[in-house]
């Protein structure tokens, strides 16, 4: 091997030394400093302090709701259980460095629970209300203090449902937020008008039609706290209740006055009566299975149904009248 050959490999193998190095040394210094930020803004710093240098100031948080799914519409029981996670992001004015003072640490990720957070409740919750307070979720906190927070769950929320048009039905359903700390201390903004659904799972019997935010401000005592209100539209998919429940009815509905074309003396007319009957009283159970026990109003399909079996009622009745009212007027 040449002089020259071996030269070279040696000053290669020395750089690649020094690059290890220098990568273990930058790393132990972003260790050390990452831990020197971790100290300050952990141990230094009382979480439950509101993030403002001028108190008369309040944190402005912005809020953006994320749709992954719509689990269930529990027409019963008036409810909707939907899976979401949240953003909230804010400007932390007490937690900021300079990354330069610290290796070049930009970001930290600090314990949920040391660190200050704005507090909500799901006042429409059928379940827990405070539903954040635990929740172990990613938070960030960049070196100019910007904080992103990424709470999520599953929500079951309270829904008054109209199902006068049912199968053919609109729902909107709504998620409300309160904060538990006074606006004096912090608002509560939408960080947009509508719902992120990028990740959306679209839902077998039910489609998303729309979503808005608005936000509130609520005054009990004259003590004001902020709201936001995460408004649903859902749209139910009807093919379903068509195939099974709607046409069936429409045949049936057609088939009563066939009743009329049997031989009177054949004595098949009654039970063909009760057989149509007994059919709708069956498919009026599948309706009244999926509706709230207490409405507000008949839905339209029960009301059709009511007509349906209104014919069979009465031949039936008529029927076994018939010999009563022969021997009345003999």
């Amino acid at each position: 091997m040449e002089a020259w050959q071996v030269e070279i490999g040696t000053r290669g193998l020395f750089y690649s030394l020094m690059e290890i190095l220098t990568f273990i040394l930058a790393a132990r210094a972003n260790f050390n400093s990452s831990s020197l930020l971790y100290t300050r803004f952990l141990t230094g710093i009382d979480h439950r302090i509101p993030p403002s240098l001028n108190t008369s100031n309040p944190v402005e948080v912005y809020v953006e709701m994320n749709l992954v799914s719509l689990r269930d519409i529990a027409e019963r029981e008036q409810y909707c259980v939907l899976n979401v996670w949240l953003e909230f992001v804010w400007r932390d004015e007490i937690r900021t460095w300079d990354p330069a003072d610290y290796d070049g640490v930009k970001i930290i990720y600090p314990d949920p629970q040391g660190t200050w957070k704005p507090r909500v409740i799901v006042a429409n919750s059928v379940e827990k209300r405070d539903m954040f307070a635990d929740a172990y979720s990613p938070l960030a906190i960049f070196w100019d203090g910007t904080t992103h927070w990424y709470p999520g769950d599953m929500l079951s929320v309270s829904c008054s449902l109209d199902l006068t048009s049912f199968p053919f039905d609109s729902q909107v359903c709504y998620i409300h937020f309160i904060a538990q700390i006074f606006s004096w201390h912090m608002h509560l903004n939408p960080a947009r008008s509508v719902f992120n659904t990028a990740d959306y799972i679209p839902n077998g019997e039910w489609d998303l039609k729309s979503s808005t935010i608005r936000n509130d401000t609520l005054l009990p005592n004259n003590i004001p706290f902020d709201s936001l209100y995460f408004e649903m539209t859902f749209r139910r998919k009807a093919g379903f209740y068509l195939i099974n429940v709607v046409v069936p009815v429409m045949l049936m509905s057609f088939l009563s006055p066939l009743v009329f074309i049997l031989p009177e003396d054949s004595g098949e007319r009654a039970s063909y009566s009760v057989t149509l009957l007994l059919s709708l009283s069956v498919f009026m159970g599948m309706v009244s299975s999926k509706l709230a026990s207490q409405l507000r109003s008949l839905t339209c399909r029960s009301q059709a149904h009511l007509l349906d079996a209104s014919p069979q009622w009465i031949v039936c009745s008529l029927h076994c009248n018939s010999p009563w009212l022969g021997a009345k007027k003999k």
